[in-house]
């Protein structure tokens, strides 16, 4: 005899709860998180606009996440890194990950993105591996393996073409450009770098364009040894960074381009560029960006 069907009301009730949870992941890998986009602006705009009240410093970018609310599984990507299981605690350290690649402690950075793979691939959250596995390629670059960084970066562009999550696609093409380029390809960098400046014009993200003409002018100024071309794309990077108040951009290209400088016997010229934009910074001392400025301008 078969046994009469009983209602099981709070199981049904939780099974839909984490159905419409997952529909939630559905819409909002797709769609940037407003104070996790301001976040990541923070760390390159380095002043208060409206977007970015209260988000001045580094610091205050790392800890955007952190008072966060939210459980939407954005903010785990949005915020670019994470380090605990869940979505809403893995916000919350989320985006000081992506800090220490950006001040150089590169040690603290390979924690927090092992982790994040890791809890990406024991919570089964697809969407969320390669771009993790991104970040393994550009550390690679930054620690000076630039052919396993090509590699990992090659291969994670791929899997986040396939899947259309294309939030971090533009920073990515950056850091392959920095790879090609140290290997050997300066060619395909120099068009891949070409390429993303055209995606940005016509799509957006233009947080990014100071740094896709600082890039470009790198990699001209490596393979062809054109100084003028390189001057120039330098200038437009610090004319958009100038534009956006991307001081940050300001800083990293006026490093470039006072070296360039330097190199041609224009030591006070390269100083007169510099010193006005590193004296903007009042916090920080310890960054990448800051410390190769002070070897600059004191050499």
């Amino acid at each position: 005899m078969e046994q009469p069907h009983v209602f099981q009301l709070p199981l049904a009730r939780e099974h839909r709860e984490r159905a419409t949870h997952l529909a939630y992941i559905a819409f909002d890998i797709f769609r940037p998180s407003e104070r996790c986009t301001s976040s990541r602006k923070a760390l390159c705009f380095r002043r208060p606009d409206p977007p970015l009240k209260g988000y001045q410093t580094s610091e205050d970018a790392g800890q955007a996440c952190a008072g966060s609310e939210s459980n939407r599984p954005a903010l785990f990507w949005k915020c670019l890194l994470h380090r605990a299981p869940s979505a809403s605690s893995g916000s919350a350290l989320a985006l000081r990950g992506n800090t220490k690649l950006w001040n150089g402690n590169w040690d603290h950075a390979q924690e927090h993105i092992d982790t994040l793979v890791h809890q990406a691939e024991i919570h089964s959250l697809a969407p969320f591996i390669a771009p993790g596995r991104a970040r393994r390629g550009e550390l690679a670059i930054l620690r000076g393996d630039p052919g396993e960084g090509v590699e990992d970066l090659r291969t994670s562009l791929a899997a986040i073409h396939a899947i259309g999550y294309e939030l971090l696609t533009t920073e990515f093409n950056i850091s392959l450009a920095h790879g090609l380029k140290a290997v050997g390809n300066g060619g395909e960098a120099l068009d891949l770098v070409e390429r993303t400046i055209r995606n940005v014009a016509l799509k957006g993200d233009t947080l990014y364009l100071p740094e896709l003409l600082r890039v470009k002018g790198d990699v001209l100024l490596a393979t062809s040894r054109d100084h003028e071309a390189a001057e120039k794309c330098f200038r437009q990077s610090i004319e958009a960074s100038r534009f956006y108040g991307a001081h940050a951009w300001e800083l990293r290209t006026a490093n470039d381009l006072a070296a360039l400088m330097v190199a041609t016997r224009r030591i006070s010229e390269a100083n007169k560029l510099l010193k006005p934009v590193f004296d903007l910074f009042l916090e920080g001392a310890d960054t990448a960006d800051l410390k190769r400025a002070r070897v600059l301008l004191t050499g």
